[in-house]
């Protein structure tokens, strides 16, 4: 069977869109379609319905799942013949937040190159959806982020991250009074009527923040929400609301943060409050040295690091 059938109607089954999907091969929507009607009169199966959305079929459902064990039994078998034959040359496709990139790569990458200096580096940048539906569609070998929930994925425990809360000083003033300075753990129900400035939705960190809220019963008045954690950031810096932090992030501080007395930062030490930061990859992804030392180099750099105080 020509695998390049497969390839091409695993790539549409992903974004169910022939448009985008040619446009991401470089081939035109003719020569695309033209595989995918080929590939259905070799099994003998209607993949794909047509109206009103492209859509799979039950039978294109199913040749999806063996396609893809098929794809990756092919990928192993090309990656360990490689190793074998000593070549270190190819390319490793990371997935990251934006913000999380600018920490982590510098602390990664000269390791990274001193191992592996033939094989090259493709950054993809986004949020937590968008990086889980990235890897499911082989876009990228491995992410870094606070856990995955799709089961589909294999992750490996880079570390506990600590969460801190940022809050504006004249908050702190508002409801401690002159000594707030001397404070060194906040209760944050005794915030509920000050404004937060949170991640969306679609940030896991979010979800751990709400589902902390639930827990002890804390309406918070949600005034803003952004996607960029850097923003809130600054946000709370402005005096705007109450946010949340990771404690990766604060050694990485940009001087304007550093410099002003605009805001404190406080951990949350409550259980259940901090995410897990992993390195994950597709079930049935075969992983190559590269891969494996590129998890390890995180696994090292970042299990020895020491926790920050406020």
């Amino acid at each position: 069977m020509n695998t390049d059938h497969l390839k091409y109607f695993v790539r549409v089954a992903d974004s169910l869109n022939i448009t985008t999907t040619a446009k991401e091969l470089s081939i035109s929507q003719q020569a695309l379609s033209t595989h995918i009607n080929n590939l259905e009169d070799r099994l003998g199966v209607k993949l794909f319905e047509r109206n009103p959305n492209l859509s799979l079929t039950y039978a294109g459902k199913r040749v999806y799942r063996l396609s893809r064990q098929m794809l990756d039994t092919e990928e192993q078998m090309r990656r360990e013949i490689e190793e074998m034959k000593g070549e270190e040359k190819g390319e490793i496709r990371i997935g990251l937040s934006h913000t999380r990139g600018r920490v982590v790569l510098p602390d990664i990458i000269p390791e990274f190159n001193k191992r592996h200096p033939l094989v090259d580096i493709k950054l993809i940048e986004g949020n937590s959806a968008d990086l889980e539906k990235a890897i499911m569609s082989d876009a990228v070998d491995i992410i870094v982020q606070t856990t995955p929930i799709n089961p589909e994925l294999i992750f490996e425990t880079i570390r506990k991250e600590r969460l801190y809360w940022v809050i504006p000083n004249k908050f702190l003033k508002a409801v401690y009074g002159d000594n707030f300075r001397k404070i060194e753990d906040v209760d944050i129900k005794r915030f509920s009527l000050f404004p937060f400035v949170m991640m969306t939705k679609s940030n896991t960190i979010r979800h751990v923040i709400d589902d902390f809220f639930a827990k002890i019963g804390l309406q918070a008045n949600i005034k803003i929400e952004v996607d960029n954690i850097e923003t809130v950031l600054s946000l709370a810096h402005k005096e705007i609301g109450i946010t949340v932090y990771p404690e990766m992030f604060l050694s990485h501080l940009s001087p304007m943060f550093k410099d002003d007395d605009k805001a404190s930062y406080f951990p949350i030490k409550e259980v259940g409050t901090e995410p897990t930061l992993v390195a994950a990859y597709r079930r049935g992804k075969y992983l190559n040295k590269f891969h494996r030392d590129f998890i390890d180099i995180c696994k090292e750099t970042y299990s020895t690091e020491n926790r920050m105080g406020r």
